[in-house]
């Protein structure tokens, strides 16, 4: 099953911070709250699974030129059970991807 998700990133008018909302294509959503570390953001992620299975984790997002970022997905956790780490590098698209039917 491939999960798609989408996330709204913006500033919250009730506390001025950085914040992140995450939608699922099965239901699934979170929250989270960005902060500067360096040149990093770190993000402190909590939320739901469709399943209703409590979700939480950190990602860490560090520039890799101007092209590309590394995302590391670290202390992931679902219904009070670990998850595995992953760490990637992100690049920026340099065409149009095609459009999904």
């Amino acid at each position: 099953v491939l999960l798609k998700a989408q996330q709204r990133i913006g500033i919250d008018p009730a506390d001025g911070r950085v914040k992140c909302w995450t939608h699922e294509s099965e239901g699934g959503h979170s929250e989270g709250v960005w902060n500067r570390l360096g040149e990093s953001w770190v993000v402190e992620m909590r939320g739901v699974a469709a399943d209703g299975e409590d979700l939480r984790g950190t990602s860490v997002y560090t520039p890799e030129g101007p092209d590309q970022v590394r995302w590391e997905s670290l202390n992931n956790w679902r219904g009070g059970r670990p998850m595995l780490d992953f760490d990637v590098t992100l690049s920026r698209a340099t065409e149009k991807a095609p459009a999904e039917n």
